[in-house]
């Protein structure tokens, strides 16, 4: 994948077409749900990452090592990072800040809960003025602090256009029904608009607009089927997936030990609360790409 060097970047155009792989800021980033999501609809490229949780920021880390994910720098506070290095210079910001103030579920304190942290976007946004921005956050969303954020990004210039999407639409056993907002500069394009007829799930057909990247109508769709390697294949990042529980080890896997998660090191730690919250906040990939591409729609027609 093309590598940018963010400080001999050309300044970004608003009316320029991009259909070329495009530089993104990562806010609140947990384990890149969104931004997968908005991959599969067009070339994206993260040059920055903002996420504070430890256990994100470890397996974000781990994900470059492994060189799943785009190198880039990782600042640990939302309430800090400075986007003036960046102006001019990103095309789009992503983000799913912090739900917990805005669910029904806890105490709904909305403006008062300290988490609520979109008067900081706002400020990156303004200082770095992308071209487009989206937003994932919880249904409860919709009737509490996003008028605020409405309101916010229509002064900063943007077209907004919102809309709440489940888990189920992309075939996923559960409903998990989100908040998304999908925010363009002016008459900005994000990407080259063609005409393409593609199928649902449901074998609809269905008609909207993709760049080059989806010129290949198999490769769009509401779900992208993802299976599971056999034992013993080699995946995509050229590693080979170990054998299933129960199964006698291959002779290239390290054996298997047991530790506890208490007085142990931290290679023994017990990450399944880490996983679950995790896993509860998360988005689902493929949920997040349905949502960017309907929006983008509406708001290119």
């Amino acid at each position: 994948m093309k590598r940018t060097n963010i400080s001999n970047s050309a300044n970004v155009d608003s009316t320029e077409k991009y259909t070329d792989e495009q530089r993104i800021i990562s806010i609140c980033y947990g384990y890149g749900g969104l931004e997968r999501g908005v991959s599969k609809i067009i070339p994206i490229r993260p040059v920055a990452y903002v996420e504070i949780e430890a256990f994100q920021c470890f397996n974000l880390v781990s994900a470059m090592e492994a060189d799943l994910v785009d190198p880039a720098p990782v600042w640990t506070d939302v309430k800090t990072f400075d986007g003036n290095p960046f102006r001019g210079k990103v095309h789009g910001i992503i983000g799913g800040y912090p739900c917990q103030g805005e669910s029904y579920a806890g105490k709904r304190q909305l403006w008062n809960d300290e988490r609520f942290l979109f008067p900081h976007i706002e400020r990156i946004i303004g200082a770095v003025r992308p071209v487009w921005c989206f937003f994932e956050n919880v249904e409860g969303h919709l009737s509490g602090t996003f008028p605020y954020v409405l309101d916010s990004l229509q002064k900063m210039g943007y077209n907004v256009e919102a809309g709440i999407f489940s888990a189920e639409e992309a075939g996923a056993p559960h409903k998990r029904k989100r908040l998304f907002i999908l925010a363009c500069m002016g008459d900005s394009k994000i990407f080259n608009g063609k005409r393409l007829d593609y199928k649902s799930k449901n074998g609809k057909i269905k008609t909207g607009r993709t760049g080059k990247k989806f010129s290949d109508s198999k490769r769009i769709g509401y779900i992208e089927s993802e299976q599971k390697p056999e034992s013993g294949q080699s995946c995509k990042n050229g590693y080979k997936w170990p054998a299933g529980r129960g199964k006698k080890q291959f002779e290239w896997e390290e054996p298997r030990t047991v530790e506890p998660g208490v007085g142990c090191t931290v290679n023994g730690y017990n990450f399944k609360t880490e996983l679950l919250r995790q896993y509860g906040n998360g988005v689902v990939s493929q949920t997040a790409a349905i949502a960017f591409k309907t929006l983008l729609d509406r708001i290119s027609n």
